[in-house]
């Protein structure tokens, strides 16, 4: 995925239809198939700019526990919506769930940004509600990522399984690098104003991208 437009989610506009290919006549064992599919996991995520994004706003709005909660409902939403749809249990139109996703940056940086500014309190259930209905859209991402990298039939399942372990790891380590940049930025009484600065810059980045992409609907 590029710094433009996230690439992850392709396809005509019936809809987001994974590819399966056949990379090997019969199924490698799972000594095999883990590291592959561990590795392009975190890469995707490394470089999916809007999840990044996503997981940005949410380090930028809670702290510890509250934090974890949400990144796992997160978490359980991508997750879910990534097997399904990896499993073409369902057709959901493209063009219009690039744009969802961007609209769910703009969304949680603002959220972020009211709480931060104490003109909205901080509603863990509501937000946990949001953040887990955004990550159903973000899996769908994950899925078309995962099908384009040619699964064998007889791999699909733990392909998915790591693929999404490793997608985890990726979120996890993010996380845990914005968190102690956080710390560092406090140290020096910079955290308040980097934070404010970095939410308005990723809100209108996300505002950007769902417009460019509601803008290409007509020549997707």
């Amino acid at each position: 995925m590029g710094a433009q437009v996230d690439r992850s989610l392709t396809g005509d506009a019936q809809g987001i239809a994974v590819p399966v290919g056949e990379t090997a006549a019969t199924a490698r064992p799972i000594a095999q198939i883990a590291p592959e599919f561990l590795a392009q996991g975190v890469w995707h995520i490394w470089l999916g700019w809007d999840h990044l994004a996503f997981v940005l706003c949410l380090a930028l709005l809670a702290r510890g526990r509250d934090l974890l909660w949400l990144v796992s409902a997160f978490t359980a939403g991508h997750s879910i919506s990534l097997a399904i749809a990896f499993f073409e249990l369902v057709r959901v139109p493209v063009p219009p769930v690039e744009a969802a996703i961007a609209l769910s940056i703009a969304f949680m940086a603002r959220e972020a940004l009211l709480v931060g500014k104490g003109q909205q309190a901080f509603a863990f259930r509501r937000q946990a509600i949001v953040v887990s209905l955004f990550g159903l859209l973000h899996g769908l991402g994950f899925a078309m990522a995962l099908g384009e990298l040619g699964v064998q039939a007889g791999e699909k399942l733990p392909a998915l399984v790591f693929f999404n372990i490793g997608v985890e790891a990726g979120q996890l380590s993010f996380v845990g690098a914005i968190i102690a940049a956080l710390a560092g930025l406090r140290a020096v009484s910079l955290a308040t104003p980097v934070r404010v600065a970095a939410l308005y810059a990723v809100g209108a980045i996300g505002c950007f991208w769902m417009v460019e992409r509601v803008v290409g609907f007509g020549v997707a």
